[in-house]
């Protein structure tokens, strides 16, 4: 009996790299970086400067589509409803987050999106003119 079992384990242990092995090279066609801020913000000089490198990383062109408006929500759904293929990346800043707890999203941001890393940060400062008490 304990024979049989072993045998049957062993033959799905072998076949699972063979079809592990039958999926492409990723990636196999360009991927797509949905910046959810318009064209010439600082979201979209982040992922300027990282295009190049990634791309030349990944062996394939990376995709910069900016879908500016409503403080992000519009980018993020586009990139919620994507295929979780891996081949549609978002550019997520802060405002990601915090919009759950202000606006009616379609999507729910922890569900929907798994952070890989931190790509940037930049020092926020409060000045005034020097008159003001």
């Amino acid at each position: 009996m304990l024979r049989r079992r072993f045998f049957a384990f062993a033959s799905v242990g072998l076949a699972v790299p063979s079809v592990l092995r039958a999926q492409g090279a990723w990636p196999e066609r360009p991927v797509r970086l949905v910046v959810p801020w318009p064209p010439g913000g600082s979201a979209d000089l982040i992922a300027r400067i990282l295009q190049p490198k990634l791309s030349e990383a990944l062996g394939k062109p990376l995709v910069i589509d900016n879908r500016g408006g409503a403080s992000g929500p519009i980018g993020g759904t586009e990139a919620a409803r994507a295929a979780p293929d891996g081949y549609t990346w978002l550019l997520a800043w802060d405002t990601e987050a915090t919009n759950q707890t202000t606006m009616c999203l379609p999507y729910r941001v922890m569900q929907a999106f798994a952070p890989t890393t931190l790509v940037a940060a930049g020092p926020l400062v409060v000045v005034a003119h020097q008159s003001a008490p």
